[in-house]
């Protein structure tokens, strides 16, 4: 009776914890950019200089270093 619900492949991929993921990742870049964006220098300042540009950067810095540990054998961190 069970049977057939554990041979069941799952998905490895929640997608609604992605969605969520990405959607607090632009709200905090989207707060980070509205609280340095209010004088004209701050404005004026290239865009690569911007705090929520770096922001951005580490954010995906984080999610490479995430899909990376997601890749790697579970055995093998369990080695170390």
């Amino acid at each position: 009776m069970f049977e057939a619900v554990l041979n069941e492949r799952q998905a490895r991929i929640d997608r609604l914890q992605v969605a969520a993921l990405c959607g607090l990742m632009l709200l905090g870049a989207a707060f980070i950019y509205s609280a340095t964006m209010v004088t004209e220098s701050a404005s004026a300042a290239p865009w690569y200089n911007q705090i929520w540009v770096r922001q951005i950067i580490w954010y995906k810095e984080g999610l490479s270093a995430a899909a990376a540990l997601c890749f790697m054998d579970h055995h093998q961190l369990a080695r170390w």
